[in-house]
């Protein structure tokens, strides 16, 4: 093949997991060995720490990992942070403002703790059910509470608003901040440095490895730095066709085991 990766960097959810959200035992099997074979595991995803701790678990990797999409990085076995870039609390509060006017509806996202309207409605459900962490509530005017954010999420409950949501955001705040698409729906919204290249990078520096001997996997379009950057990326045959154009080769989908079978190929079947 000529490239042994000394890093996997990956994403999860439409990645990694299957639709179910669940991990194969072809693919657990697959990063068990590789880590055995010394290859660091870092998982790359936009979740926070504490809703992919889970995952992360199963994967078993001790490696720092990369979470909601590059504004954190954290050792899971110690919970220390290890590199942070939040949105400042002026413009946290500005956001919300914004979004309230327009009716729709925006989550914020703290380095341990979810804050989400007072007026609960069906729009976070959906996000958040599976999502292992402290939840709080919030009211229309959020300037005191001084709250700097690692993201946020917006979304609306207009079946179609995801687009004028997008647009409208993009065109007040500008390169003020980063945004980005989550399931489908839902703007994410992060400082405008911040994306899982980078937070890749701070990881690969911290481990010893040089970007070239990375080997990642992503799905999504804020996958596709982290696929560039990498010294060889990889989508899954689901991915978005941003994610596909970045990416250097197709594999199998996250319901086909693309990731343990690309990591058979490179990995495992080599001696």
């Amino acid at each position: 093949m000529g490239f042994f990766p000394k890093m996997i960097a990956l994403d999860i959810d439409g990645t990694l997991l299957d639709d179910r959200g669940l991990l194969s035992a072809r693919s657990k099997r697959a990063l068990a060995l590789t880590i055995e074979r010394g290859v660091k595991v870092v998982v790359a995803t936009g979740r926070m720490f504490a809703s992919a701790r889970h995952v992360i678990s199963e994967i078993g990797t001790t490696s720092p990992c990369v979470f909601c999409g590059g504004a954190a990085v954290v050792d899971p076995l110690t919970a220390e942070t290890l590199f942070l870039r939040e949105i400042d609390a002026e413009l946290v509060s500005e956001i919300v403002a914004f979004y309230h006017k327009n009716g729709w509806r925006v989550q914020i996202c703290e380095a341990d703790a979810l804050w989400i309207p007072f007026e609960g409605d069906a729009g976070h459900s959906v996000y958040d059910s599976a999502a292992r962490i402290n939840r709080f509530s919030f009211e229309d005017d959020i300037s005191a509470l001084e709250m700097r954010a690692v993201k946020l999420l917006g979304y609306s409950a207009e079946p179609d608003g995801y687009r004028s949501m997008f647009f409208k955001t993009r065109e007040r705040f500008r390169d003020r901040l980063r945004l980005g698409r989550s399931r489908g729906k839902f703007i994410e919204i992060t400082h405008p440095m911040v994306n899982k290249a980078h937070g890749a990078d701070v990881v690969a520096r911290f481990l010893g490895v040089e970007g070239k001997d990375v080997l990642a996997f992503g799905d999504a379009s804020n996958d596709s730095q982290l696929l560039r950057w990498a010294g060889r990326g990889v989508a899954v045959s689901n991915s978005c066709a941003a994610a596909k154009v970045a990416a250097d080769e197709i594999c199998p989908s996250n319901n086909e085991d693309g990731v343990a079978k690309t990591l058979e190929k490179y990995l495992l079947q080599r001696r």
